[in-house]
């Protein structure tokens, strides 16, 4: 996968259960965040997302892991782009290794909300 750094954070307290662990919905969300900033670039336009086409999760989160999300433009479609995002994470200065993956579809739209055209011509 092209690598495209979207996101760069560190897992905190508050994203953990009891076991140190991270949520699996801090884990989606940051992926959903980091396909946006792909997704926005690309569009040059604010987006939403609109579906999840696949997430998982393969490694456990701890706290203080530093993760990292890369992404990369699955497929455009007239008014949709997929996004392909993976989550890499560090402990403890180690190699990065896959920790989540997911397939994210967004729109693009205008200033007043309404869904655009990736190439930026409005929808009716």
């Amino acid at each position: 996968m092209e690598k495209n750094i979207c996101v760069k954070t560190i897992a905190m307290p508050s994203d953990a259960n009891w076991h140190k662990t991270v949520y699996g919905g801090w884990i989606i969300s940051t992926l959903i965040m980091g396909g946006a900033v792909l997704a926005r670039e690309s569009s040059k336009s604010d987006v939403i997302c609109i579906g999840v086409k696949e997430a998982k999760v393969v490694k456990p989160l701890h706290v203080g892991d530093v993760v990292t999300c890369y992404g990369k433009l699955a497929e455009e479609k007239k008014a949709s782009m997929i996004i392909e995002c993976e989550m890499f994470i560090s402990r403890n200065g180690e190699k990065e290794f896959l920790a989540a993956q997911g397939l994210f579809t967004y729109v693009p739209i205008s200033e007043d909300g309404k869904i655009q055209r990736t190439n930026s011509s409005k929808i009716d």
